[in-house]
């Protein structure tokens, strides 16, 4: 909730036993910024609900394992910017793969470019990767290396 033209609003929570929100608001006002407005009108900005139920749990479909060669998924060869053994920028060549099409058992190794449409990961060198059953690529980062 936030007063009407406001730009910063207060988690008010609500529940049946409550007897008025709006005064609820006012103190949270009071307590977050000092003072109150009671007579200004007040906007509910958006509602959040929170349900339980009972349902049969839910089953993942899980893929076999394949290679664990990533041959498949590979773009080709990208140039990018690493620090150089002599801490200085330097272009280096390094395999790119496409995300949506690593498969289960597929594992890499950093430096490398992970492209999927909704993100790009970069592995650092020394850093692995390995996609599980479920589809969910896991980093391992080396942190020695940093």
């Amino acid at each position: 909730m936030r007063y009407a033209g406001q730009s910063y609003e207060l988690p008010i929570p609500w529940h049946p036993s409550m007897t008025d929100i709006l005064t609820d608001f006012h103190a949270a006002y009071r307590q977050a910024y000092a003072y109150a407005h009671p007579d200004a009108p007040v906007e509910i900005v958006n509602l959040r609900l929170h349900a339980a139920g009972k349902r049969e749990p839910l089953i993942l479909p899980t893929f076999p394992t394949v290679s664990s060669d990533p041959g498949s998924a590979r773009l080709g060869d990208r140039f990018v910017i690493l620090e150089g053994a002599d801490h200085q920028p330097a272009a280096s060549q390094i395999p790119c793969y496409r995300g949506e099409d690593l498969q289960p058992g597929n594992q890499l190794s950093g430096p490398a470019l992970i492209v999927r449409s909704d993100t790009t990961i970069f592995l650092h060198p020394g850093d692995t990767a390995e996609v599980d059953t479920a589809l969910n690529l896991w980093v391992d980062i080396n942190t020695v290396s940093y």
